[in-house]
């Protein structure tokens, strides 16, 4: 919860006060690398015109409280496959695979993140297992097959609905490849 607090509040200095917030998340990474310092800045400062879209408080805290939504809903679904494969951690282990997942999704990797995100899963198992949350030692073939699980119940619903709305709305992929997306939908 303080996690999310933090994070809606430097939003709000992202979208307030743009050139802080770069300030604040830039000045120690140029210390480091001058150029992800400067990648990071064009992103946060892309993210903050995305953020220029919500000027009404009362949609920004709807659109808050469905994040928060999606990310409980997602991790109570990574624990419900917890208990099938006959696990009983606390529930902050689903999280901990969530964030792992999270994290390892945003790095280059293949269409639907097929590797990195098992690696980030059996990652996050090594982590929860170094913690004891399992209460025994769970083999990475067991961490293997759940993120194959894990990832099959997060991608497939996803990308049937998503199929479904671009029969819908009548687009192909050969119109999104060559950028004509935009001009179907306006």
């Amino acid at each position: 919860m303080i996690v999310s607090i933090l994070a809606l509040v430097f939003l709000l200095i992202l979208r307030v006060k743009t050139d802080l917030a770069v300030k604040i998340i830039c000045s120690p990474l140029a210390a480091l690398s001058k150029i992800i310092a400067a990648k990071t800045e064009s992103v946060l400062r892309k993210f903050a015109v995305g953020l220029t879209m919500l000027t009404d408080p009362h949609l920004i805290l709807i659109v808050y409280l469905q994040s928060v939504f999606l990310w409980i809903f997602a991790g109570v679904s990574g624990y419900l496959i917890f208990l099938s494969f006959d696990l009983h951690p606390q529930i902050w282990a689903a999280f901990i695979v969530l964030f792992a997942t999270a994290l390892g999704v945003s790095l280059p990797s293949s269409p639907g993140y097929i590797g990195i995100y098992h690696a980030a899963c059996i990652i996050a198992f090594d982590l929860i297992n170094s913690f004891g949350m399992f209460g025994q030692e769970v083999s990475k073939s067991v961490a293997l097959s759940y993120s194959i699980i894990l990832w099959s119940c997060q991608f497939f619903p996803v990308t049937i609905i998503g199929l479904y709305y671009l029969k819908k709305e009548h687009l192909d992929f050969k119109d999104i490849s060559r950028g004509e997306l935009e001009a179907k939908i306006g």
